[in-house]
């Protein structure tokens, strides 16, 4: 359980420097006055709905496949089995 955890705040943590970073460069170009700001501000907008749902996905596929590894196996009288 601990490490779930660990590993999800990991990847929230990542995900927020990454957005961050995105914002920051298109900040900088905005005030540059370069002429790809523009492009950088939609692929901003598109990093902020896209990051967070792929993280989403990959804790969710890793809760469902760790789910199968979990599980303990149980003699037919209900009692677990011990290795």
């Amino acid at each position: 359980m601990k490490m779930k955890n660990h590993m999800r705040r990991i990847l929230a943590g990542a995900g927020a420097l990454f957005l961050s970073g995105m914002y920051a460069a298109t900040l900088i170009s905005a005030f540059a006055e370069e002429a790809h700001y523009e492009n950088l501000l939609t692929a901003s907008i598109y990093a902020t709905i896209v990051v967070p749902v792929l993280l989403w996905a990959y804790t969710l596929v890793r809760r469902l496949v760790g789910k199968d590894k979990t599980e303990k196996k149980e003699n037919d009288d209900g009692t677990e089995l011990t290795d």
